[in-house]
């Protein structure tokens, strides 16, 4: 039988039964999660190679390679890393977490 309605034996007539609600609280918080999560890769790039220039001068393929070096990094270093601030936040809580990374900021 599907969800959203049944069939009444006597009648036939379909008893209307509502759709479960979404929850779109939970979404906007979901979204704002993942927007952040996404700006913390994406804003700093565009920086990336004048900061490196600053270091090499003008040679462009030592500034490319010092950027895709310092871009891999992050990225390997936020994956492996956050295996064990999963397992940590499920011992000890998600506040006292982001609170000691909010610190050592």
């Amino acid at each position: 039988m599907p969800a959203y309605g049944k069939l009444e034996e006597e009648g036939g007539e379909r008893e209307s039964v509502e759709a479960p609600s979404v929850p779109w609280r939970l979404v906007w918080q979901l979204f704002l999660v993942t927007a952040a999560d996404g700006n913390a890769i994406g804003l700093p790039i565009p920086f990336l190679p004048a900061m490196c220039a600053q270091f090499f001068g003008d040679d462009d393929e030592a500034i490319g390679r010092a950027v895709g070096y310092l871009t891999g990094c992050f990225l390997l270093c936020n994956f492996f890393s956050s295996f064990a601030i999963g397992h940590l936040s499920d011992r000890f809580g998600r506040k006292p977490l982001l609170l000691i990374g909010l610190g050592s900021v």
